[in-house]
């Protein structure tokens, strides 16, 4: 007779969210189980873009985001639009991280907290007793069962059973060294590339680099996009590199019963922008710091009401610019009012203190109320 493992709480998925979850699991003496179908150190494709509260998060896991050898900073954004290029200089900086290194360094921390991991194999189907069955023949019991197996994930299927596949997808290159010196330093937003999203690159001197472009998979736009963007900055590359992403739309059940969504998998990502680090960074700390102490389906959705309400006005604004003339003629206007940019680049995407719906009331009341007291 075939043994079964037991586990208190399982982890489909060792990416950002799943150790993070784990991580802080382990601070609380929790037994964890994390099952990762690569095998560390892996590649990742990510553009590494570290907003203040993604900061905030990698700090309260106990690191040092003034560690340049891993964390890059730039207090430099450049918007490209049709030949056009504005420049926005940030109040404070802001950081990149190269995801080969991160992931690594969080594995690293889980293991050195005690947890399990198991690398290399695939969780393949979920029983309806609380039994996960992997690839490799091995069957695992869970009290507790965390999803964090990425925008297309087998455990958001599960406990949502009419979910459709992710149509977002991103092409590009994450360079450590060598690192090619055509690359301009900072933070390049390229938005002109494609209707459904936009091209990055995203440079430290001459020690990190990532350069792609994300949308949504549509006859082969991403590709040639970033294609034309290669192109465009002097780079040879032959081998570019792809990967499915959220497309905004998050999970209709974020949990049920024992079961839990992390990070892609609860489809919680900033659709304008793509962002998936910061969310899968709190998300993962409200399931490790909560999970066993009264956290529920609904409380969980409670708790992640503010990121989904974030999600959502993004989403919105996603689909209208989705409209190449609306895309055209919004960041046409933007390039006219560059503080406005600035105000709208640190409340949203660095700070996260705003919806895109009330970034716009918010900034003209700021500036009626200086133009009064000047």
């Amino acid at each position: 007779m075939m043994k079964i493992q037991e586990f208190d709480i399982v982890i489909v998925g060792a990416g950002i969210a799943g150790l993070t979850a784990g991580i802080h699991l382990r601070k609380r003496n929790l037994s964890v189980l994390v099952i990762e179908k690569a095998v560390f150190p892996r590649k990742k494709l990510c553009g590494g873009f570290l907003t203040y509260p993604a900061i905030r998060e990698i700090v309260a896991l106990g690191f040092d985001c003034t560690d340049n050898s891993i964390f890059y900073p730039s207090s430099d954004i450049f918007i490209h639009h049709h030949g056009s290029e504005l420049k926005l200089k940030l109040t404070q900086d802001a950081y990149m991280v190269s995801r080969f290194d991160f992931d690594h360094m969080l594995c690293k921390k889980y293991l050195e907290m005690g947890g399990e991991l198991i690398e290399g194999t695939r969780a393949t189907c979920i029983a309806d007793d609380n039994t996960l069955l992997l690839d490799n023949g091995d069957t695992l019991r869970f009290n507790i069962l965390i999803g964090a197996d990425g925008a297309n994930s087998m455990v958001r299927k599960y406990i949502n059973r009419d979910i459709q596949r992710s149509d977002g997808f991103c092409v590009g290159k994450n360079y450590s060294l060598p690192i090619p010196s055509s690359l301009p330093q900072g933070f390049h937003l390229y938005m002109d590339l494609i209707d459904e999203g936009y091209g990055w690159c995203f440079a430290y001197t001459d020690r990190y680099a990532s350069v792609g472009v994300g949308g949504t998979k549509k006859d082969g736009m991403v590709l040639d996009a970033a294609k034309q963007l290669f192109a465009r900055l002097h780079i040879d590359e032959p081998h570019l590199e792809g990967a499915i992403i959220p497309n905004g739309t998050p999970a209709n059940i974020l949990a049920s019963g024992n079961i839990f969504l992390a990070g892609d998998a609860t489809g919680l990502v900033d659709r304008v922008l793509g962002e998936g680090i910061y969310p899968a960074l709190l998300v993962g700390r409200i399931i490790g710091s909560k999970l066993g102490a009264g956290l529920t389906d609904k409380t969980y959705r409670k708790e992640l009401k503010e990121l989904t309400e974030i999600c959502r006005s993004a989403r919105i604004l996603g689909k209208l610019m989705a409209d190449k003339n609306f895309k055209d003629i919004l960041v046409h206007k933007g390039f006219g009012h560059p503080l406005f940019l600035k105000y709208l680049c640190e409340e949203i995407v660095l700070k996260k203190n705003q919806r895109y719906s009330h970034v716009l009331p918010s900034y003209m009341k700021g500036r009626k109320k200086q133009s009064a007291l000047s």
